[in-house]
């Protein structure tokens, strides 16, 4: 890779890039936590697409002087953007260790912390995909579908548990 040709503007990019600081940024998270609590009532992709348009409309970006195709999902070049309607319970329980864990780290303004704690995590207990898929679990070893399949006749190494579907928060497999 060091053979090939990179023009000033591109080593310019790269070094900014390189040199700069990592941050965990909360602001899409903030941003989709407002929609979708300013709409409760309406169903999940509704949510999520007024949640982009929210995002597209209001998030911060920061165009660099060498950059001719230009845009990032955050203002910073390297910032990791919390993402809340996947899973938010391991950033809530590493935040104080992202800046240093062996890998990628990133720093964490204080603030953000408080604000993520205080306003956003909270909303997103169990609502999370995260959670539904936790509770999908549950139900399906309280079932004991596993232990039917294995008295079916199914090797045990041949089932996973990943593939169900579910409704709100019930596991949807007949009887």
């Amino acid at each position: 890779m060091n053979c090939l040709y990179q023009t000033k503007r591109i080593s310019d990019l790269k070094e900014k890039m390189l040199s700069s600081k990592r941050y965990a940024s909360i602001e899409q998270a903030r941003i989709i936590t407002r929609v979708y609590q300013e709409n409760e009532k309406l169903s999940i992709p509704k949510k999520r697409a007024l949640s982009l348009k929210a995002a597209l409309e209001e998030l911060e970006i920061s165009v660099e002087n060498e950059e001719l195709i230009v845009g990032n999902r955050t203002k910073g070049v390297r910032y990791g953007v919390v993402f809340p309607e996947s899973g938010c319970s391991w950033i809530n329980q590493e935040f104080e260790t992202l800046p240093t864990r062996p890998q990628d780290q990133f720093l964490v303004k204080e603030e953000d912390i408080k604000e993520f704690r205080e306003k956003i995590y909270p909303y997103w207990k169990e609502k999370s995909l995260e959670e539904t898929a936790q509770n999908a679990l549950e139900q399906i070893k309280e079932k004991k579908y596993k232990e039917e399949l294995i008295e079916a006749g199914i090797n045990e190494n041949n089932i996973k548990a990943y593939g169900f579907a579910f409704e709100g928060k019930n596991v949807l497999i007949l009887d």
